[in-house]
């Protein structure tokens, strides 16, 4: 799986395209993670291009979500199409991570 990084001022910008699934989550978690270990506090995930979301890659937001909050970061989710929307909120996600209709919403709130 192919993670474009982008940054606007101090947020980290995640543009994920294809699937989240049991196959490429791990890839997808370990990039995440070693990004907020780096030093991003500010992170935002782009999902313009994401297709599908499995449990799996619930699993691998959700350790994304502890860890940058264990750092007194911030986190949220964006351009997500309407279906990837209706699986967060099923799994009671959106009450974990902000779900914003674009990036510059987004933006505003993470900033």
């Amino acid at each position: 799986m192919e993670i474009p990084l982008e940054s606007e001022g101090d947020v980290t910008i995640l543009c994920p395209a294809g699937r989240l699934d049991a196959h490429t989550s791990p890839e997808f978690e370990r990039f995440v993670l070693e990004t907020i270990s780096g030093g991003s506090s500010k992170l935002l995930i782009d999902g313009a291009q994401l297709e599908y979301l499995s449990s799996a890659g619930l699993r691998a937001l959700l350790a994304a979500t502890k860890k940058i909050r264990s750092q007194n970061g911030n986190i949220g989710l964006c351009s997500l199409k309407p279906q990837l929307i209706e699986i967060i909120e099923i799994a009671g996600f959106n009450s974990l991570i902000p779900v914003y209709p674009d990036r510059q919403s987004a933006l505003a709130a993470l900033a």
